[in-house]
């Protein structure tokens, strides 16, 4: 690697300085022969190295664990209670029950009860009724009426009327249209930059935090490594601007005058004289006489007698007997016995084999070949010159 740093950063002029080392160890005599029929130049050769390289390799072994788990297991048993239980028993019995009756008899009597009825004999009679009788008696007169008419006087007179009206005005304005198309064109996507693991030998780098000339040891190291560039079809559009004119029409109010008639109706008073018939009513009295028939009605009182029936009700006692029936009722203890179900869980242990994936990561060695820059001194030869310089 030192080398290549030597003819990185000066190599011409570590070239130089090798080749006038080499002449000044060389004779006197020899150089100055050299130096007339060849000349010396620096020649850089790539000369091939080999070095083992270590590369991890992920492996993936299956394990086979033995792992416990414990089971549920649902026992029934029955077992025996023992309870009591009361039984009601239920005897019936019967007693005399002596109690008093009234019983309802009902007799009818008869007792004379009076009242007086009034009855009405009708008798016409007859009466002379004087009254007066209003008599109308019509008169026609004709009576002159005079009034007062209105008469309607239309008349057409001209005025001025101010109206807004909207004139169409035609402008032009600047449209740019775009007229483009879409464009297949192929894309070159920068591949992703990811860090992977490499080994690195060891060489002088500067700090970042510092600036100054730091070993770096040989060992792994995160690398960034960039993918290859990928290339994307994909569609874009065009654009192509087109300008035109385009016309905008627009409306402008204006005002315009214009003479609007107008019939206007006024009313004139006149006298109108009219003989109108007029009808006098007046009232003419007479006496008359007049036979009314009149309808008395002469109220006639009658005694009246009769018999009401009267129902009258009287209590009689009677004593009975009746059996009752008394149920009494008592309780008889027994002694009962029952199965019950009980459930019991025991846990079962069960051992099972498990096959748990493991990564395993092994070193394999892998030969590099690099090539190593070496600058090398040839002599070239030139024109043949005179040794002696004659």
């Amino acid at each position: 690697m030192k080398p290549a740093r030597v003819l990185k950063t000066g190599g011409a002029f570590a070239a130089v300085l090798l080749a006038f080392a080499l002449e000044a160890v060389r004779p006197q005599a020899s150089w100055a022969e050299e130096t007339c029929c060849y000349r010396v130049v620096c020649q850089t050769v790539l000369q091939p190295c080999q070095r083992t390289v270590y590369r991890y390799v992920c492996e993936t072994q299956w394990q086979e664990q033995q792992v416990v788990s414990y089971r549920p297991v649902w026992e029934t048993r029955y077992e025996t209670r023992r309870y009591t239980v009361a039984r009601p028993v239920v005897e019936t019995s019967y007693r005399e029950c002596r109690y008093t009756v009234r019983r309802p008899v009902w007799e009818t009597q008869y007792r004379t009860c009076s009242y007086q009825r009034v009855r009405y004999v009708r008798e016409t009679r007859y009466r002379e009724h004087r009254y007066t009788v209003a008599r109308p008696v019509v008169e026609t007169k004709m009576e002159q009426v005079t009034y007062t008419v209105m008469r309607p006087v239309i008349e057409t007179n001209y005025r001025e009327e101010c109206y807004t009206v909207m004139r169409p005005v035609v402008t032009y304005r600047t449209v740019q249209e775009d007229r483009g198309c879409w464009v297949t064109e192929c894309v070159t996507v920068p591949g992703r930059v990811r860090n992977r693991l490499r080994w690195l030998s060891g060489r002088c780098e500067p700090d970042p935090a510092t600036g100054q000339m730091a070993y770096r040891p040989p060992g792994l190291y995160w690398v960034p490594v960039q993918e290859p560039p990928q290339t994307v079809v994909r569609r874009v559009w065009k654009p192509q601007l087109v300008t035109r004119q385009v016309p905008v029409t627009t409306y402008v109010p204006e005002q315009v005058r214009r003479r609007v008639p107008v019939q206007v109706c006024r009313y004139v008073p006149q006298q109108v004289v009219k003989q109108v018939p007029r009808k006098v009513c007046r009232i003419v009295y007479e006496q008359r006489v007049q036979r009314v028939p009149v309808t008395v009605c002469r109220p006639v009182v009658e005694q009246v007698q009769y018999k009401v029936p009267v129902r009258v009700c009287r209590w009689v006692e009677e004593q009975r007997v009746q059996r009752v029936p008394v149920r009494t009722c008592r309780m008889i203890y027994e002694q009962r016995e029952e199965k019950v179900p009980v459930r019991t869980c025991r846990m079962v242990k069960e051992v099972k084999t498990v096959r748990v994936p493991r990564t395993v990561v092994r070193r394999v060695p892998v030969v590099e070949t690099y090539y190593v820059p070496r600058t090398v001194l040839m002599r070239v030869p030139v024109a043949a010159c005179d040794p002696c310089g004659s």
